[in-house]
């Protein structure tokens, strides 16, 4: 290479290479932030988790409470909750606790959703049983309601003779 020629070349490579030290500077720089921000996350998780965990176990007994009430106005049986152990969460690791979030919500949901089956049974056996006696006491409501119709007859009657009566 002669001339002006070679001097560009020198420039080109100059300009890649610290480009390319750039780029390897800057993503050094990113990973070296992600970590922090990971790492501050995390501990924030790991102040954070105990409580919803505790939270979450709480909410999971008052549910099973009420899906146990539910289920004993179906069957007028007793049916025993299980013991609920307090627990210590602090001493977890941290992935295990995100693990164990998640199985909270999980049961959560599905106790939310037995509750609402639950609800379906008992609304549907008192719409049967309401169903029932109002066709046992069909007889009765038809005379009673053939009564009702003779006296709003009657009163019609009555409010109309009033108002011919006064003007």
């Amino acid at each position: 290479m002669l001339g002006p020629v070679r001097f560009t070349h020198m420039e080109t490579c100059a300009r890649n290479a610290i480009k390319a030290w750039r780029d390897e500077e800057g993503n050094k720089r990113r990973k070296i932030e992600d970590e922090k921000r990971k790492k501050e996350l995390d501990e924030e998780d790991i102040l954070r988790l105990p409580g919803v965990l505790a939270e979450r176990d709480r909410s999971i007994a008052v549910l099973r409470a009420l899906l146990n009430q539910k289920s004993k106005k179906l069957t007028e049986g007793a049916v025993t909750a299980s013991p609920s152990k307090v627990m210590d969460y602090s001493d977890m690791p941290l992935e295990a606790m995100r693990r164990l979030e998640g199985a909270k919500d999980k049961s959560i949901a599905f106790l939310l959703k037995n509750i609402d089956a639950e609800e379906a049974k008992v609304k549907k056996i008192e719409d049967e049983e309401r169903a029932r006696k109002w066709l046992e006491a069909g007889s009765t409501t038809a005379a009673h309601s053939r009564e009702e119709q003779e006296v709003t007859q009657e009163d019609r009657e009555t409010s109309d003779n009033l108002e011919r009566v006064v003007p």
